[in-house]
């Protein structure tokens, strides 16, 4: 399921300063995605900001209401800034992170009817770089956001950053607490993916910018793995039909 909605402009003064803090550090052009994870930011007056940002009630009410069933709550812990290369441009795990994709490999995993929502808020103005889900397309510009199931919904990322310019996004997530999930099936959910979510960007960070040889081959590796789990059910279905030929190889052979 897509969520979509927009936070009231009394927001763009708050963007403006991330946008401005970020552009500083960076300038244009990022040669590869960059992560903040927003807890660990020492500037107090930029966490401050950020947490206005991630704590308005728009986002949470959005939610809220495409699961009126469900109890609404944060999951401040793996929140993070996320700054986007051009699609064009992505090598190593860049790729798993513009191709189409799962945020998180969980989908079979029970999870008690909980949902964990991921939902990305646009900081800076944009027009060119879009998310499809299945149907529906999202394109994020400053003050937008977009919720999806974390482990659910499959969406690809299109379209490209114009040069001279800088994508930066929020990445934040919930917990979509199911009536009859107890508190401690309830913390697994948001164990589970909290934990997935801080891992997955720690490799994913170091085969973007590798350091030393191990690095360069995690990119690979990741982007490998990440092919398997993408066709998985294709290749199950490889494989059983592989198992049935051989199986009629051998009975005939044997008669």
């Amino acid at each position: 399921m897509l969520i979509q909605g927009k936070l009231p402009e009394k927001y763009r003064k708050y963007t403006d300063i991330i946008r401005q803090y970020f552009f500083e550090i960076h300038g244009d052009d990022a040669a590869t995605s960059k992560h903040y994870w927003i807890d660990s930011l020492e500037n107090p007056e930029i966490r401050n900001t950020l947490d206005i940002l991630r704590n308005a009630d728009e986002i949470k009410a959005a939610i809220q209401a495409a699961y009126p069933e469900y109890s609404v709550e944060p999951v401040h812990s793996s929140d993070e800034v996320y700054i986007s290369v051009d699609p064009s441009l992505r090598k190593n795990s860049d790729i798993a992170l513009s191709d189409c994709h799962y945020d998180a490999p969980f989908k079979y995993v029970y999870q008690c009817g909980n949902i964990y929502i991921r939902v990305i808020l646009g900081i800076t103005e944009n027009s060119t770089t879009y998310t499809t889900i299945e149907d529906k397309i999202s394109l994020l510009s400053t003050l937008d956001f977009n919720g999806m199931d974390y482990n659910s919904d499959y969406h690809c990322v299109r379209g490209y950053i114009p040069k001279g310019q800088n994508r930066i996004l929020l990445k934040l997530h919930f917990i979509c607490k199911h009536p009859s999930s107890s508190e401690s099936c309830s913390d697994f959910t948001k164990s589970l993916n909290d934990q997935w979510t801080y891992i997955s960007r720690e490799l994913m960070r170091r085969s973007v910018e590798p350091e030393n040889f191990f690095d360069s081959c995690l990119g690979s590796v990741i982007v490998s793995v990440r092919t398997i789990y993408m066709n998985v059910n294709l290749i199950t279905i490889l494989i059983i039909l592989a198992s049935f030929v051989l199986i009629l190889l051998y009975k005939q052979n044997k008669q």
